[in-house]
């Protein structure tokens, strides 16, 4: 699996994801230097997206983003980013893909993500889950190290500390309780 965790910042909001892939079964490493972070649009209606789930579905879906990017709705606000999980689930069935399920298995009346998203806009952080529920908050965490993530960012907060160094000192606490998030992460900060 993998930690994201989303935070505000001075006319912003900072997105992170660990950069580990493990072998879902045993915890093996398999790579600490991705980046889950699937897609940020920094110009006009600014957002990124981070997914946490299986690493196939995370690369199916970032490849269906960038190809139809044009047509993606700007998951902005809690109604934009219902309309977003909708239209990631509908493309999702037109292309027959759920990297989840083999093709024989496949079942798409149950409805829902292959994966579970945390998205980054200047006023909040916005989380979709795999069952399609989206929410908002200022602080936010996905993931299998999300417990120990919010856990820390309620007390790890120190007055005047920078970003990534907060950042680092979630990553590095969750990392030491969680087999697959890795201390090492990723980031964007999205700014109005």
């Amino acid at each position: 699996m993998t930690t994201l965790i989303a935070f505000p910042i001075q006319d912003g909001t900072v997105l992170c994801a660990d950069k580990r892939i493990t072998d879902g079964n045993s915890s093996r490493i398999l790579s600490d230097d991705v980046s889950k972070i699937i897609y940020a649009e920094t110009t006009g209606r600014k957002f990124a997206i981070a997914a946490a789930g299986s690493w196939g579905a995370i690369c199916v879906v970032q490849s269906l983003l960038k190809e139809h990017a044009e047509s993606m709705p700007k998951p902005i606000t809690i109604a934009e980013a219902t309309k977003f999980a909708m239209w990631l689930h509908q493309l999702l069935l037109d292309n027959d893909l759920r990297p989840d399920t083999h093709p024989e298995n496949k079942d798409y009346t149950v409805g829902g993500l292959p994966c579970s998203f945390l998205i980054a806009t200047p006023l909040t952080a916005i989380t979709i889950t795999t069952g399609m529920d989206v929410f908002s908050s200022v602080r936010a965490a996905v993931g299998s190290g999300a417990n120990y993530a919010l856990g820390a960012m309620e007390v790890i907060n120190p007055p005047g500390s920078k970003p990534l160094d907060f950042a680092g000192t979630i990553f590095g606490a969750v990392a030491k309780y969680d087999l697959d998030t890795s201390p090492t992460f990723n980031y964007v900060a999205i700014q109005s």
